[in-house]
């Protein structure tokens, strides 16, 4: 009887271990057994860009954004790219300007505008205006304002002021003004002081 209590005892340790480490370490039980948002914040306080990989290869693509958005307002960046590039590369566009926000914030301007080119081609409006501004920086204004049209043609706010905004540089106020205006009815609250 005792050896078998011991057994026992012992069992149960190995299994409570064994869900603990599950569930820290590969994936959270919230993402089997609860609610998304439940799994979506574990995910996000977890500081394991592999558990955040699992987590996103489990989700639906926006709401691995969701994720990703948490963890950029959070200032946990350097977690972004090893999830965002690989669906970047799978040419999956809303993920690609998370690559290079992330990228711009760790001051690495090549990667930043590799991941911004790639999402803009694949005609995602905000990874245009990262490029644009990456563009900007490197004074290659003619480039800037071809991108930036590009990226308010598919509805980027930011595309659109750095569009206006360099055409009022170059002396067109009128057509800068449009894209200016564009830029506040899709809710760049800036532009419409």
């Amino acid at each position: 009887m005792k050896k078998t209590l011991i057994v026992l005892i012992f069992l149960t340790f190995v299994l409570v271990s064994s869900v603990f480490i599950f569930d820290k370490y590969y994936m959270p039980l919230s993402c089997i057994l609860s609610d998304l948002s439940s799994c979506i914040q574990k995910a996000s306080e977890s500081q394991s860009a592999g558990l955040i990989k699992r987590v996103c290869d489990k989700l639906q693509e926006d709401k691995c954004i969701e994720l990703l958005g948490i963890l950029h307002s959070r200032a946990m960046d350097n977690l972004i790219p090893p999830v965002s590039n690989e669906y970047c590369n799978r040419s999956e566009s809303a993920f690609c300007a998370f690559s290079s926000i992330a990228y711009s914030i760790s001051g690495d301007r090549k990667n930043a505008h590799i991941f911004a080119q790639k999402g803009c081609e694949l005609n995602e409006g905000v990874s245009c205006a990262i490029l644009a501004g990456i563009e900007l920086d490197e004074d290659k204004s003619e480039e800037a304002l071809r991108t930036s049209l590009k990226g308010c043609l598919l509805n980027s706010a930011a595309a659109c002021a750095i569009a206006g905004t360099i055409m009022i540089e170059k002396g067109e106020e009128k057509e800068g003004m449009q894209f200016i205006d564009r830029c506040c009815q899709l809710g760049g609250e800036d532009c419409c002081e």
